[in-house]
Parts: C-alpha cells; sequence; structure tokens
C-alpha cells in the first residue's frame, strides 16, 4: 500500500505539495499497514537504536529506496515533549505527510528581504539529524523569515513541503501520528537551516545532542497507544 502511494506522490524530480484529504477506504489501508509495521518495529527494535527527536517526535523507519524514504512520526505529549526551543528549521529534501491520527498544526515560513516589516531575524544553524542524536552547529548566516501559511490537520489530512522552505508542526492533541515521504535529491546537502533567533545567540548552542530514550514501560504503553490509535 505504501509503495503505491508513494508512487503517486513522487515524481523523478520533485513532489507533490498539494493538500489533499484521503478518503476512508485508502485511510483504513494505510492504517492497517501503519499498525502493523509501526508495532513491529516497536516491539523489534531495542530501545536504544531510537530516541525522541529534539522537536518531540519519535521517528520509526518503514523502509528506503535510492529515490525516497519512508518513516512514522509520533508524538505522544503525556510521554515525552520537545527538548528543543528552536522550532523553525527546513530540509533538503521535499517531503509529505500524511496525518493518521490526532490533530496536528502546521505553520510555513517565508525568507524575505532584510528589514522588511512583519519579519523576525534569525541566526542559521546547521542540524544532522540521526537516530538517536543531532549535531548542531552554528553559522555566520542571518535570515528574516515571515509566517505567510497555517494548516490545522487532523486524520486523513495530508500536506506536501517543498525542500528548502521553513517550517514547524506542533501537535495540538496528546497523541499524533503520521506517515512521512520524504524524496531524496541528488544534490542534497544532507543537512538541515535551523533558524535560532537572535537574542539566543549568546547561548551558543553547538556540538552533538543526544534524543532522550524510552524505557521499557514507555515501549509498552507506546504499543498499546499506536494499537488503539490506528485501529
Amino acid at each position: 500500500m505504501f509503495d503505491s502511494v508513494a508512487s503517486a506522490l513522487l515524481t523523478p524530480d520533485d513532489i507533490h505539495t498539494a493538500p489533499r484529504f484521503y478518503d476512508k477506504k485508502d485511510l483504513d489501508e494505510i492504517h492497517a499497514e501503519a499498525k502493523c509495521r509501526a508495532l513491529e518495529y516497536i516491539r523489534s527494535t531495542p530501545a536504544e537504536e531510537y530516541g525522541v527527536h529534539p522537536l518531540g517526535f519519535l521517528n520509526i523507519p518503514l523502509s528506503e529506496s535510492r529515490t525516497h524514504r519512508i518513516r512514522i512520526h509520533i508524538w505522544y505529549r503525556t510521554m515525552f515533549a520537545a527538548s528543543s526551543p528552536y522550532k523553525i528549521h527546513d530540509h533538503s529534501y521535499s517531503s509529505y505527510s500524511i496525518v493518521l491520527a490526532g490533530h496536528l498544526r502546521h505553520f510555513t515560513y517565508a525568507e524575505t528581504s532584510f528589514g522588511a516589516s512583519g519579519t523576525d531575524e534569525f541566526i542559521v544553524a546547521q542540524a544532522a539529524p540521526g537516530m538517536t542524536n543531532t549535531t548542531l552547529q552554528m553559522t555566520n548566516g542571518r535570515v528574516h523569515v515571515a509566517e505567510v501559511g497555517e494548516l490545522n490537520l487532523t486524520s486523513g489530512s495530508a500536506y506536501g513541503l517543498a525542500r528548502d522552505v521553513f517550517h514547524y508542526a506542533e501537535a495540538m492533541t496528546d497523541f499524533v501520528v503520521t506517515l512521512y515521504f520524504h524524496l531524496r535529491h541528488a544534490d542534497s546537502r544532507g543537512l538541515s537551516r535551523v533558524a535560532i533567533p537572535v537574542q539566543s545567540a549568546n547561548r551558543r548552542p553547538l556540538g552533538r545532542f543526544e534524543y532522550k530514550l524510552l524505557d521499557e514501560g514507555n515501549v509498552l504503553s507506546l504499543a498499546s497507544a499506536v494499537a488503539d490509535a490506528l485501529s
């Protein structure tokens, strides 16, 4: 099922970014496969091999090919929360997300000219995220951005994001699950830009940041929550 969804979203050069809504039949099939594969991963993978991303979600890899990756993202605010105060970031690849459970709010930001009204100034850091840690390195670059879009997304809603666009996704309910596709680009820099507020610059966040890991009790609770949410 996921491969057929991916083939509908992906082109050789980019990803279809238009928002859409999946009907119940398609969503039921996606739910069934996502539940099966997420539970298989959670139950078979040692907890120390994956952790809570600084933006507050678990990243569960499902498949990887020469052209794209498919993952499940899970926010579970009762169990874990975002540890990073720096929310706005971009990706060097285009992506597409389908909300499978819960309510997600998604913001997009446009880069603007310096001094434009209604914009905020940020210092640019570069992030290299992994499964259990992220490396964050400050640069001398600066960027001005302004919020240009907001989507409120519930189960069945989907949206795409072009590469190099600043954005942020926020869970509005306790438990949120998304199916996440990203398209590989041959010229991708492999790093994300993170917008650091200018007033935070003196704290100079640098180096490698380890993700919070789940204990055995958390893993059991997570598996139960996934089973319930995707039933």
